[in-house]
């Protein structure tokens, strides 16, 4: 399966689940959000989980994939920064700490020429 991300009508963010065999119609479709550029997804294949940061964006979103739900997806929470993102990358693997129950840990460019280092927890 595969899931992409873009504007439905007007300035909402949608994202769509597809079947790789069937692409005539997405599984699932639903809102994303709202912002003034494309979300960036960034996936976990281990603990299903997806994250979304957007250029110009101050939020960074994070998602559960879930086929037995209506949509595939839902919201985990909300990572608001306190200036716009200008750049968002995901850290490997070996830089996460166990003991804290990290996810995910980021790299945060914010349009104030700073940077943040972003942990995202169970």
């Amino acid at each position: 399966q595969l899931i992409t991300s873009g504007f439905a009508t007007g300035v909402d963010r949608e994202y769509a689940v597809w079947d790789l065999r069937y692409f005539e119609a997405p599984l699932a479709r639903a809102p994303f959000g709202s912002g003034n550029s494309v979300a960036h997804l960034h996936f976990d294949t281990e603990h299903k989980l997806l994250l979304a940061a957007g250029h110009g964006s101050m939020t960074v979103s994070m998602w559960q994939y879930n086929t037995e739900i209506e949509g595939c997806m839902k919201h985990m929470g909300d990572y608001v920064g306190a200036a716009p993102t200008v750049a968002f990358s995901m850290l490997p693997k070996n830089k996460l700490d166990p003991t804290k129950h990290e996810v995910f840990r980021a790299v945060r460019c914010q349009n104030d020429h700073s940077i943040s280092y972003v942990s995202f927890q169970l």
